[in-house]
């Protein structure tokens, strides 16, 4: 749903306090919650759908981070109409937070956080969601650091609604739901420690196969929802299918980041998997699934939404229709 947010003449006052402006999305529907199969509003007791852009990994060295600004956060909500945010926290990777090494160390990039708590920062300020992404592919082999962040995170910003903690991006084809799971059931009570805002658990197959966890959620644990991720001209129906049974079992679902990979620009509204981008978003909105696309950047691949000049692309601009309609 569109929200205009009248930010730019307030901004600069609103940088001293850690209230959200009046009007603004968190102002109207405060914290959000994962109950009965939807993400439902505090504020007006009923389900929301919450749409927006993710980050591109903030990786030192990757050429994206320069996106990480408040200025770009208050430019987005303003122009764009996002509701909110995800802040794509790069881990294992070379310039990323934990930076491994090839002996397996650690070499952390404390950068990649100041970017994070920069866009977490202005995010409150605008009054819009923003999603913490532990943007991992092998979380579940960092588990004690996951925590240890977590930990962090959720004592410095789990009182803010704004806040959505997702612990676990994209776990691979190979590592089974219930290893998923079971690191998700050491990360989850450490935030919990501190806040009861909204947690998002990745599922296996980079976040598709949100039928598995269908079968056996979280169980101990309230305020959970699962993630979905999709590339218009790569996943079609399949992938759709597995949404569709998770949605049949009651399962809450997050799209946390989808996109678009196509070889041209035409395959977003016509492609070989027989589903468009309007296709995807249209069923999105039948079923209120919240959203972000993938990527606030201009590096040269189908799924940034900028050109080098700040401008949209084709992508972008389709994505900002949506967020405007």
């Amino acid at each position: 749903m569109k929200r205009h947010h009248p930010i730019l003449l307030v901004f600069a006052l609103c940088l001293f306090t850690s209230n959200p402006l009046v009007g603004s999305p968190v102002t109207e529907y405060g914290q959000l919650e994962a109950r009965e199969g939807k993400i439902t509003a505090a504020k007006v007791d009923h389900p929301v759908q919450v749409k927006g852009l993710s980050l591109f990994w903030g990786n030192s060295g990757w050429g994206q981070e320069k996106q990480w600004t408040a200025e770009n956060v208050r430019r987005f909500a303003d122009d764009w109409g996002i509701t909110i945010i995800r802040a794509a926290m790069g881990v294992e990777d070379g310039g990323g937070y934990l930076n491994v090494q090839e002996d397996g160390s650690y070499l952390i990039d404390v950068s990649n956080k100041e970017r994070l708590i920069t866009v977490i920062d202005a995010a409150i300020v605008a009054g819009i969601y923003v999603i913490i992404d532990w943007h991992s592919h092998h979380a579940e082999k960092h588990t004690e650091s996951a925590k240890s962040f977590f930990d962090e995170m959720a004592q410095k910003y789990g009182q803010h609604d704004n806040v959505i903690f997702e612990i676990y991006n994209e776990p691979l084809n190979d590592i089974p739901w219930q290893d998923i799971k079971a690191y998700a059931e050491e990360v989850i009570p450490v935030i919990r420690k501190h806040s009861d805002n909204l947690i998002l658990v990745g599922t296996r197959t980079w976040s598709q196969r949100v039928d598995e966890a269908a079968e056996d959620p979280i169980s101990q644990y309230s305020n959970i929802a699962y993630v979905l991720h999709f590339y218009v001209a790569s996943h079609g129906e399949s992938v759709r299918e597995h949404a569709k049974n998770a949605i049949q079992k009651g399962l809450p679902i997050f799209v946390s980041e989808w996109g678009f990979w196509g070889d041209s620009d035409n395959a977003l509204y016509v492609n070989e998997t027989g589903m468009s981008g309007s296709d995807w978003l249209d069923w999105l909105d039948s079923h209120q699934i919240s959203w972000c696309a993938w990527a606030i950047s201009d590096k040269d691949e189908p799924s940034s939404l900028l050109k080098e000049d700040g401008s949209p692309t084709v992508f972008g601009e389709f994505v900002k229709q949506r967020l405007n309609q």
